[in-house]
């Protein structure tokens, strides 16, 4: 017989991206796990790694929200979407259609319950890095972000949806050599916190991540207590090495979870 969870444990789609959705549905009840973080990438975006499309999003309407459901309940699993590119930042004709697919993703979210039904849409927000070159370049992504963000999370907002945003940033998307590889405004709990300070709004949160703040070198324990609880939605568990701790030493690392 297996022990519930007071904390469930769901697995990130993306992590399986040459499955099906039969197929991840399978593999989750095998593993064990209470819910799938359905990864909903466009099909025609640019970002080549960690992506998966589980969901035929085009045309998604009430019928596929109810089939969808429907399954999800039949195998006592938990859902939520998410898709997360760079929503601020690089080619403007990409970030739009990033922007709109987002969109879309809360629609859909709002058709499967939204937070009744504990379904958010996990998303990244970016970084401008013309913007960022600039004096006060900083400031000057906050307020993209605010001019971006204000009517997605006033529409999330109207749809009873929340958006979680991913804290990782995403240094993987420019080479070393850059001065800069900050590619995700929410990377950092400082930009965090001026972001919900600019939208007050309980419609929108976090996922987070305490690996991500391991990398850079800082204590994860730390950040959570200086963050507001009821903005952590979600919490990401990957095996993460910090060389200097007595985990590392004793027992060859350290597993961070929730």
């Amino acid at each position: 017989m297996k022990k519930k969870l007071n904390n469930p444990i769901w697995v990130m789609s993306s992590a399986f991206d040459q499955l099906n959705l039969e197929q991840l549905i399978a593999k989750t009840l095998e593993v064990g796990a209470q819910g799938i973080d359905l990864c909903v990438f466009r099909k025609d975006g640019t970002r080549e790694d960690h992506t998966a499309t589980h969901l035929e999003y085009e045309g998604f309407g009430t019928e596929d929200a109810k089939k969808l459901i429907d399954t999800f309940n039949q195998n006592k699993l938990g859902l939520s979407l998410g898709a997360f590119e760079n929503m601020i930042g690089g080619d403007e004709a990409e970030r739009v259609k990033n922007q709109n697919h987002l969109l879309k993703l809360i629609r859909i979210a709002h058709l499967l319950g939204g937070d009744e039904n504990n379904v958010k849409v996990g998303a990244f927000v970016g970084y401008n890095h013309e913007l960022g070159n600039q004096e006060n370049g900083f400031q000057k992504n906050l307020d993209e972000y605010y001019r971006v963000f204000n009517p997605i999370i006033k529409y999330a907002e109207d749809l009873g949806v929340t958006v979680v945003y991913e804290n990782c940033p995403m240094e993987g998307w420019r080479e070393a050599g850059y001065t800069n590889t900050f590619n995700n405004l929410p990377g950092v709990l400082a930009a965090r916190k001026l972001m919900y300070a600019m939208i007050p709004s309980k419609a929108h949160g976090e996922i987070y991540d305490p690996s991500h703040d391991v990398w850079q070198n800082t204590d994860p324990v730390d950040v959570i207590k200086a963050s507001d609880i009821e903005r952590i939605h979600r919490i990401h568990v990957k095996t993460t090495r910090n060389l200097k701790t007595k985990a590392r030493i004793d027992w060859g690392g350290c597993i961070l979870c929730n």
